[in-house]
């Protein structure tokens, strides 16, 4: 059925079309994320997963909405218009490509995956040392602390940016795609993983593995802990700059610190009530509610 799709897409829509669908798997991808952590949020589900207990302030939040809404209806399109000559350059677009034509077939699942590891490690070292950069105190000022208004993550704060920083993040999400001149569902694919990834960087939840691919890497604790204490953690995904360098050193501190005050609490409420009866009858209370 998915080939039967493509092959329609590729007869019937000429080939900026098919990159501007591309704009629509950003935008897609971005909604149905930011609303799930919207919904769950808002309703109070898998609250135990919460990071921060707080959120961010009403009338922040809003100014981020009304931003995104407007770059993805306006800017995104605009800025994959532009794009199109490089698409077309690098034959991610180009029907003369025998992987363009209608009756081509979808790239081997082993080729999609070695590629999308590849565009997660040019991102990544994109996105690694521009964002590190962006911390130093002159580019903070002028360019990274727009972002960093949210101390408290939601979804939409993964785009709450200045038009510099979106930059970056757009280099860092295309190079290696443009680089080697990937299949269009390829890109469409890693296009799908990248937005998944931030929304959920930003999302204030650290959903456990399987509801989160990325939990395996606390990509969402890391980043929340960029963004509260605004230091270290500067990359994404796997944070192989950030281990290498020790850029997350501070955060595994934080981390272990937190263990153990929570250990340290568990101990404290055994030893104040040794026969467990206020557990069960709390229960117990909690059953009958």
């Amino acid at each position: 059925m998915a080939e039967a799709a493509w092959q329609w897409l590729t007869s019937h829509l000429s080939e900026s079309s098919l990159w501007l669908a591309t704009a629509g798997v950003h935008t897609g991808t971005f909604v149905t994320f930011t609303g799930f952590f919207w919904i769950i949020q808002r309703f109070n589900l898998l609250h135990q997963y919460r990071i921060q207990k707080k959120s961010p302030p009403n009338d922040l939040a809003k100014e981020a909405l009304r931003e995104v809404i407007i770059k993805h209806l306006i800017v995104g399109p605009l800025s994959f218009w532009l794009l199109t000559p490089v698409a077309r350059l690098t034959q991610i677009i180009d029907k003369t490509n025998p992987k363009m034509t209608p009756n081509a077939i979808f790239p081997p699942v082993t080729e999609i995956i070695a590629q999308i590891f590849f565009f997660i490690l040019i991102q990544d070292t994109i996105f690694y040392w521009g964002h590190r950069a962006l911390h130093t105190s002159f580019l903070y000022k002028l360019i990274h602390k727009k972002h960093h208004r949210f101390h408290q993550n939601i979804g939409i704060a993964s785009e709450f940016a200045n038009p510099v920083e979106d930059t970056i993040n757009t280099i860092a999400l295309i190079a290696g795609p443009f680089l080697m001149g990937t299949h269009l569902v390829t890109l469409w694919i890693w296009f799908f993983i990248r937005i998944w990834e931030t929304v959920d960087a930003h999302s204030g939840y650290a959903l456990p593995f399987p509801l989160s691919p990325f939990a395996l890497f606390d990509v969402a604790k890391r980043h929340d802990f960029h963004h509260s204490q605004n230091r270290g953690c500067y990359g994404s995904f796997f944070g192989i700059w950030d281990i290498l360098l020790g850029t997350d050193k501070e955060f595994k501190i934080f981390e272990q610190a937190k263990k153990e005050k929570q250990i340290k609490g568990e101990d404290e409420q055994k030893d104040n009530d040794p026969t467990g009866r206020g557990k069960k009858r709390k229960n117990v209370e909690d059953k009958t509610d």
